[in-house]
């Protein structure tokens, strides 16, 4: 079983981060190399921990749940690398240094990678799980508004460096 680490995806503390810094690729390997795997493997060591040690996030939340939310991070997180490396690339073929260009991306990058809380958790909740069965398209419309309110998604609004 990977270790979780209480600084990322369980939100708990950094301790266990220091003590196996691989627990999320032990977790992806595990998983079959899937978001659903990755996240189903986490999901069971979240709820293998003593209640008392759980994320806060997690309190009041089915194990189907909990998996739903951790798997729909993992992909929000992996979407989000491919958008920054895309946009980097761009940047970088039009001649930007890519400190300057870091400096742009890093606030993106740091709220991607906060760590989960009752607030992001609910955000991640799929709606089946609150407000009964939703049809394909409902839940596609869904998506798609949030996606293109994404800050990552507005990362090409800025104008273009000047040529020097």
């Amino acid at each position: 079983q990977a270790e979780v680490p209480s600084g990322d995806i369980s939100g708990a503390g950094p301790s266990a981060m220091t003590s196996n810094a691989t627990w999320f690729m032990d977790a992806a390997a595990q998983g079959g190399g899937t978001p659903a795997g990755t996240g189903k493997v986490i999901t069971q060591g979240l709820f293998a921990q003593p209640e008392d040690v759980r994320p806060g996030w997690m309190k009041g939340r089915s194990q189907a749940e909990v998996c739903e939310i951790v798997t729909r991070s993992i992909c929000e997180a992996v979407e989000a690398s491919y958008v920054v490396k895309e946009y980097l690339d761009q940047e970088r073929a039009k001649g930007r240094k890519f400190d300057d260009i870091y400096t742009e991306v890093q606030p993106y990058l740091e709220r991607i990678s906060r760590p989960l809380d009752d607030a992001t958790a609910a955000e991640l909740v799929d709606p089946r799980f609150t407000e009964g069965t939703t049809t394909f398209q409902e839940e596609a419309a869904r998506r798609e508004a949030r996606r293109s309110e994404a800050p990552h998604r507005k990362l090409n609004a800025y104008p273009p460096a000047p040529q020097l």
